[in-house]
């Protein structure tokens, strides 16, 4: 007759071999995860704004879309310098959590405290004036 020897901590280094291979694995899905819901910042040469209109309140409602039809806008940051409101849009690869390459932006402040309307790429050198307040139109 075997006797069967049983190994002290033996069911403990199994169950760490389980947390460490899906702490592992979810290390590896985060990033893809991660620019598949927020993405990466859009090139300005890719995207084309188009005017809507202005709204009771003050604020415009652009229309933004992309050029290329694997390509999806994971959300668009505003933020205001000066008297100048730049839009910083974030883009991905078409996902269950984006699925369109065309978004309604509307100004996060009314048109009549900025001057002009600025489309940012990657760094404040892929800047595109896409209005100014003082001409009233596109710039």
């Amino acid at each position: 007759m075997i006797k069967q020897i049983k190994l002290l901590g033996g069911e403990r280094m199994v169950k760490n071999r389980w947390i460490v291979a899906l702490v592992c694995i979810a290390m590896a899905i985060s990033p893809v995860v991660g620019y598949l819901a927020v993405g990466v910042t859009a090139e300005t040469a890719y995207m084309h704004m188009a005017y809507t209109e202005t709204r009771e309140d003050g604020k415009m409602v652009f229309s933004l879309s992309l050029e290329g039809s694997g390509v999806a806008f994971t959300m668009v940051n505003q933020t205001v310098e000066g008297e100048s409101l730049i839009i910083k849009p974030r883009v991905s690869l078409v996902s269950p959590f984006h699925k369109k390459g065309e978004v309604q932006v509307v100004t996060k402040v009314p048109v009549d405290g900025i001057d002009k309307i600025w489309l940012q790429g990657v760094d404040t050198a892929d800047r595109e004036l896409v209005w100014n307040n003082t001409e009233g139109s596109r710039g």
